[in-house]
């Protein structure tokens, strides 16, 4: 049974509390390399021990590791060798992140939006913003994975529409989450230098579940990304459309966090126009909605750490077709946000600090 964690300083120390007389083994752990696991020892009541471990020098060789196309799909993924292998080194990012939430040391700037996309889920037709300063703890955070096991990751709500609920590092390692679902690896030409943790639900036909892949860098063997795909909908013709992705990042403290998630939702709608054929009504995705954020600033015991997300930069010039000459003073704007400048004496503008998207750019 595991007693809990600690991250170390940047000293290599750290201090861990059992929780009560007995044996134990310390087991350290650190991303891309082999675990180092200590002799047991004893421990008394209130008994302060100390202990030096020396980390092991051996590299994991993710890219050396082989994918098979019709490889096997496995409960449990610490029972393959391969398999196991990369299992292992997403478990320690996923559970240095959960502890690294659950711990509080950080306070986080975090960016929240809501936006309407077309229904390919290109075009951002609106948008709205909230920054949220000196959030503690969590900046995302999942339902219990038992409750999510039982009930769900989809769900219909007074409303009459659907909430969608996405994993968390604790879901992902939770008993629950590892019996219902299996595992196994993959590869993706798009993906180079990567390596794919996929999974999906053990049996079909359940609660609304998640598939998808969790992908680690072949060098380093660190966890970057996480994305899922939603196996039930409730139309037939929007199944698939719904998904979500979360980022990881690895701080210089060794600390993980989620710096970027979000989940797209389709709208759905009956299609009139076939009943004027006399032909009954069908439903039709109309376009997505997309929850999502971002931490833009970071800081623990005193020390900021800055991680703003790329943003971009629109410019031109504005153009009177009528009069063939440049317009002055044009307000130019994001079709259904609040990104918005003013064209100066000679037409140009430029809008900064923009979030990632295509978005459609009019005056007026």
């Amino acid at each position: 049974e595991e007693g809990g964690g600690y991250l170390t300083n940047d000293v290599g120390r750290f201090v861990l509390t059992a929780p009560g007389p007995g044996t134990y083994t310390i087991r350290a752990e650190r991303i891309g390399f082999e675990t180092t696991s200590s002799d047991p020892f004893s421990l008394e009541a209130g008994q302060r021990f100390g202990i030096r471990l020396e980390m092991a020098q051996t590299a994991v060789q993710l890219e050396e590791l082989r994918v098979e196309g019709d490889q096997q799909c496995v409960v449990r993924p610490a029972e393959g060798m391969q398999l196991a292998a990369v299992w292992e080194e997403a478990r320690k990012a996923l559970t240095v992140q959960d502890w690294t939430e659950r711990e509080g040391v950080y306070r986080f700037q975090v960016t929240r939006y809501e936006r309407d996309l077309d229904a390919q889920a290109r075009v951002v037709q609106s948008e709205t913003r909230q920054v949220l300063s000196n959030v503690t703890g969590v900046p995302i955070r999942s339902l219990p994975a038992d409750d999510l096991m039982s009930r769900g990751f989809v769900r219909k709500n007074v409303d009459g529409g659907y909430d969608y609920f996405g994993p968390d590092a604790s879901v992902l390692l939770s008993d629950q989450f590892l019996d219902t679902h299996c595992f196994r690896l993959s590869r993706d030409e798009d993906r180079q230098g990567e390596v794919g943790l996929a999974f999906e639900p053990v049996r079909a036909g359940g609660v609304p579940d998640i598939e998808g892949t969790l992908w680690l860098d072949e060098e380093t063997a660190g966890l970057g990304i996480l994305e899922y795909t939603y196996t039930w909908s409730p139309w037939p013709e929007a199944i698939g459309v719904a998904r979500g992705i979360v980022e990881f990042e690895n701080l210089p403290s060794g600390a993980w966090v989620i710096r970027r998630w979000w989940i797209q939702m389709p709208l759905a709608a009956r299609d009139a126009s076939l009943s004027l054929m006399d032909r009954a009504p069908e439903i039709r995705v109309i376009g997505i909605k997309e929850v999502g954020g971002g931490i833009t600033r970071l800081s623990s015991t005193g020390e900021i750490e800055t991680r703003q997300e790329a943003r971009g930069v629109l410019e031109g010039q504005v153009w009177d077709s009528t009069r063939h000459a440049p317009l002055a003073g044009a307000t130019v704007f994001l079709s259904g946000t609040s990104y918005a400048t003013e064209s100066d004496a000679d037409g140009n503008y430029i809008m900064t600090d923009l979030p990632g998207g295509v978005f459609t750019a009019t005056f007026i």
